[in-house]
This record gives structure tokens, C-alpha cells and sequence, in this order.
């Protein structure tokens, strides 16, 4: 297929905005389509801010949605509901509309090679310089329609679900039903081909040859390589649901899919998105409960692949066996949303339902507001 393409140049556009119910029942759908079941009410919010920064054990928003560990050895943490929160090693500071970041729905962060922080948020695109932060704005004339009847808001071409830049510097963009942008010096380029059928762009991955990896909900995987893309769709339904793509040390490839388990590629080059008994394993809820759907991945300095779980806590492979670990064990939530590990190789869990837990090989601690 080839690569069909128009590029924009980063240009002030005014675009009607959604009010805050229906920024609410947006971000409801989001997390159905997140997971199979949800489950239960978010706790309220305890803290009364007495500034932006707060002492340690002290972060617990209603769903931490995605983590970063930068380059200065810091670590953030967006939520859907309460901003965007960093972690020195001993305070979290938080920013929100007074510091320049004006939407408190946060649903990825990625930093740069250049330093240069990135945030998606349902209303756009904030770039952090280490002193203040700058709205993006996206060139587009799409206007948002009014709710569905299910109250949802189906599509949101200015929601930035996953960030990452590629071995040339572009940022890949995933957006609420707009398929995927690039964005390099100042424009974006927006490709139509995978816009198929409104494309949610869940996660954005890159190989060791270069091949972008785009995971949907519905629409299978997008690759990108050579000025085109290619489109792999498996005959099994849930499995054209991707939560998150891995590539490991070993050039493996790990997709997590919507009640479908997690798939492992032994040889990336496939030609179907399917079991065919020969170029991947499934692994299912009979290896651990924490595979129904597995929200985000890592694989850790020391080799070991961390899957979080939606009901079914968080599991780890050393390559031999798996090990599951639960509330039981000292876990925050058995509901993990994402995933990052400190310099000190300590391995850090946000959840849904509130808070952090943070676990050094030994034990888990807890950093909630929660009794």
C-alpha cells in the first residue's frame, strides 16, 4: 500500500470543546473499552491541596493512568481525573492549570531524546520544558459532535492516547479515533489510511528495524515501515483489541489483547494476526487470572517482563516461570493500569481505584491518600 499523506502546518485553529459532562461520560467509555469488566465506584479524593507539592505516600488519584521515568531519574504519573504528578525520589509535586496544564485528564507522557516532556490529554498535546509547559495545538477542522446514545463520546481527534518518537525524531501520535499523527519541527502529518473505520490508536511501539507498531481497539495492528503501512486483523475478535505492544531484548514481540491474553511472537515477521501454532504462543488466564487483559507491559533491567492485570494483579516472567502477585501479597490493587521502573530498580504500580504501590524485589509499598 502506499503511503498516502497531507501535511499541516501547526497553525491556531478554534474547535468547539466538549463541557465537563461530557468529558465525564468520555472518560467512562474509556475505561470500559480498557477492560472487560469494570468494576465498582472510584473512592473520593481526600486531600485537601494545600500547595503543589506533597510528601511522599501521599499520591492517590481515582485512576493513575500512565508513568514515565525521565532522564533525570524522575518519575511521572498522569491520571484520568487529577493532572499529572512527578516523583524526586522523596516529594511529589503536582501540576495542573496553574502551572500551565490545563487539562487534568491525562492519558500518556513520553520524554524525548532531545529532554523535552510529552503529554496527551483528552483536549490535546502539552510539551514540558523543564520550566514551563506549552499547549500544541492539532490543525484540524473536525467539530465535536454531540453525545451518542449510549452518552459516550465516540471520537476526539484532539485526545492523544499514546506518544512516541522514532529513531529519526518524528513523534507518532495516537489519537481517540483519528487514526495516527507524526509530528516533526512544528507540523503534523496526518494519515488517512488509518483512519479506517474511526482507528483508536491504544499504543505505539517501535521495532529494532525501525517498523512502527500501532495497536487499535477493533482494527487489529497497524505497521509502518518503508513510507507504508500494513494492516493485520485476527479472525478472532477480541484479539483486534491491543491494550499494549513489547518488543524484549531477545527481539520478541508481546501483544496484550482484550480478553484474548497476551500473544508472544518468537519471529516478529508474521503475515497473520492469528494462531497458527507455529509463530506464537497464547498466554491465557490459565497461566495467571492477571491475563484477561494485560493494560501495560515492561520489560525490566534485569530481563524480567511485567504484565499488569485487570482484576487479576500484576505477574512477572523471568523467561523460566511466571510469578503472580496480588492484594494478598501487599499489592495496591488487583486493577494495575501501568507500569515503570525507578533507578534503583525498584518496580512502580498505578491503579485503578486509586494510588501507587512501589515494590523492591522483597515488598510492596503503599503511596495512597486512602485509609
Amino acid at each position: 500500500m502506499k503511503n498516502l499523506k497531507r501535511k499541516v502546518k501547526y497553525n491556531r485553529i478554534s474547535n468547539a470543546r466538549p463541557n465537563h459532562h461530557q468529558v465525564k461520560h468520555y472518560l467512562l467509555f474509556l475505561l470500559v473499552f480498557f477492560a472487560a469488566v469494570c468494576t465498582g465506584q472510584n473512592p473520593p479524593l481526600l486531600l485537601k491541596d494545600p500547595g503543589n507539592t506533597f510528601s511522599a505516600n501521599t499520591l492517590g488519584p481515582d485512576v493513575v493512568s500512565c508513568s514515565l521515568k525521565d532522564r533525570d531519574g524522575n518519575l511521572w504519573f498522569g491520571t484520568s481525573e487529577n493532572g499529572i504528578y512527578r516523583y524526586d525520589g522523596n516529594t511529589f509535586t503536582h501540576f495542573s492549570e496553574k502551572d500551565g496544564i490545563t487539562d487534568k485528564h491525562i492519558f500518556s507522557v513520553y520524554q524525548e531524546k532531545k529532554g523535552k516532556i510529552w503529554i496527551g490529554t483528552f483536549s490535546g498535546l502539552f510539551q514540558y520544558d523543564g520550566k514551563q509547559f506549552m499547549k500544541i495545538l492539532i490543525p484540524h477542522s473536525y467539530k465535536m459532535p454531540a453525545l451518542d446514545a449510549m452518552g459516550n463520546i465516540a471520537y476526539n481527534p484532539d485526545c492523544i492516547l499514546a506518544i512516541h518518537e522514532d529513531q529519526d525524531g518524528n513523534l507518532w501520535l495516537g489519537s481517540m479515533g483519528f487514526g495516527v499523527y507524526r509530528y516533526s519541527d512544528g507540523r503534523f502529518t496526518f494519515f488517512p489510511e488509518t483512519e479506517k473505520s474511526r482507528s483508536i490508536i491504544q499504543c505505539v511501539s517501535e521495532g529494532k528495524d525501525g517498523t512502527i507498531w500501532l495497536g487499535t481497539r477493533g482494527n487489529g495492528i497497524w505497521t509502518y515501515k518503508e513510507n507504508s503501512f500494513q494492516n493485520f486483523m485476527s479472525k478472532t475478535v477480541r484479539n483486534n483489541h491491543i491494550l499494549d505492544i513489547l518488543e524484549d531484548r531477545n527481539s520478541n514481540l508481546w501483544l496484550s489483547t482484550v480478553g484474548g491474553g497476551v500473544c508472544l511472537y518468537k519471529s516478529i515477521s508474521f503475515s497473520q494476526f492469528d494462531y497458527d501454532g507455529d509463530h506464537f504462543s497464547l498466554i491465557s488466564q490459565s497461566k495467571s487470572p492477571c491475563f484477561l487483559n494485560v493494560f501495560a507491559m515492561l520489560e525490566d533491567t534485569a530481563g524480567n517482563i511485567w504484565f499488569c492485570g485487570d482484576g487479576g494483579g500484576v505477574c512477572s516472567y523471568d523467561g523460566r516461570s511466571f510469578q503472580n502477585f496480588t492484594t494478598k501479597d501487599g499489592l495496591i490493587s488487583n486493577q494495575v493500569t501501568t507500569v515503570v521502573e525507578d533507578d534503583e530498580g525498584n518496580i512502580w504500580f498505578g491503579s485503578r481505584g486509586g494510588g501507587l504501590c512501589r515494590y523492591d524485589g522483597k515488598s510492596f509499598t503503599i503511596f495512597s491518600l486512602y485509609d
